[in-house]
């Protein structure tokens, strides 16, 4: 390609095992950097400024997603997540050579596995997606501590072990 630019990326909704969104309008944002649509569990993001590689579309895109999730992960916990999963971006050469179409677009298969298991779970049910925040950007130290919540939950810490590590790290990083 002469002129890579990234119009799209679009991201898969993986909902924790806890949380069930039942017929969800569509839900709408807007930054400096794009404008998102998310509906029926795919959430496409349509890029305002140039970007020419894929990787550099997805910084913004990627910072906003994961202050998403973790809000959500904060009010409804960890088993109840709302994970955001890239699948693929729609790239155009801007200025194509003589002999291609105009527009050419370029689309990134994923595979995905599948696995079963059966389990007794409370459920959240939702009548829609949780609403991204508007102010919420999360730190390394909010990243951190969201991180060693879920790790811990999943070892099967005590609730004061994970609060100390959480305390510690905001105490110890700037």
């Amino acid at each position: 390609m002469n002129d890579p630019h990234v119009e799209e990326l679009i991201y898969r909704v993986e909902l924790g095992e806890e949380l069930r969104i039942i017929d969800p309008p569509p839900v709408e944002d807007e930054t400096d950097e794009f404008r998102m649509q998310l509906i029926n569990e795919v959430a496409t993001f349509q890029m305002k400024n140039h970007h020419p590689s894929e990787e550099g579309a997805r910084k913004p895109v990627d910072a906003y997603l994961r202050a998403w999730e973790l809000d959500v992960a904060l009010r409804y916990g960890h088993k109840r997540k709302l994970g955001f999963v890239f699948d693929h971006s729609n790239i155009i050469d801007r200025d194509p050579p003589p002999t291609s179409p105009p527009e050419t677009t370029r689309t990134v298969p994923v595979q995905a596995d599948l696995s079963l298991r059966w389990a007794v779970h409370a459920l959240v049910q939702l009548s829609g997606y949780p609403v991204p925040p508007k102010v919420f950007e999360a730190s390394l130290v909010e990243q951190l501590k969201g991180r060693r919540i879920r790790e811990g939950r999943q070892q099967g810490c005590t609730v004061s072990t994970i609060q100390c590590w959480t305390l510690w790290a905001s105490l110890s990083i700037p």
